[in-house]
């Protein structure tokens, strides 16, 4: 198999076909705090603040990695399949997925509870 030499940070080998190089955006070093509204924001509050700058970096196949957890990359992936045939009828998703996925969630992190659920816009 070829390799290609990659040198963002350091030296190493990356074989190819594992991975995809491509171009992220991070927050500047000098950047102020990020605030990103997901929802229309005050009269006079810009929708987002924070300045990024683009880096080139490698993105990895995750499914061929081994070893991943919680605790060293903070996540894992793990296999599920779902009972839900149409994701797009919420009354289905609320009555079987979400039960599934706490159940996962307990199931990976040893938790005692469930998540909560993110919404867009303000909360009233």
């Amino acid at each position: 198999m070829s390799e290609l030499t990659e040198g963002h940070s350091q030296q190493r080998r990356v074989p190819l076909g594992t991975f995809v190089e491509a171009t992220l955006n991070y927050l500047a070093d000098d950047s102020e705090k990020p605030v990103i509204y997901t929802y229309e924001p005050p009269a006079g509050i810009p929708r987002m603040t924070g300045k990024s700058e683009p880096r080139s970096v490698l993105i990895h196949n995750a499914r061929l990695a081994e070893g991943l957890s919680l605790d060293k990359q903070g996540f894992q992936l793990v296999s599920h399949e779902t009972a839900v045939q149409d994701f797009y009828d919420r009354a289905e998703v609320e009555k079987s997925y979400y039960p599934e996925i706490e159940a996962l969630l307990k199931e990976a992190t040893g938790a005692e509870k469930g998540g909560s659920l993110r919404s867009s816009g303000p909360q009233h």
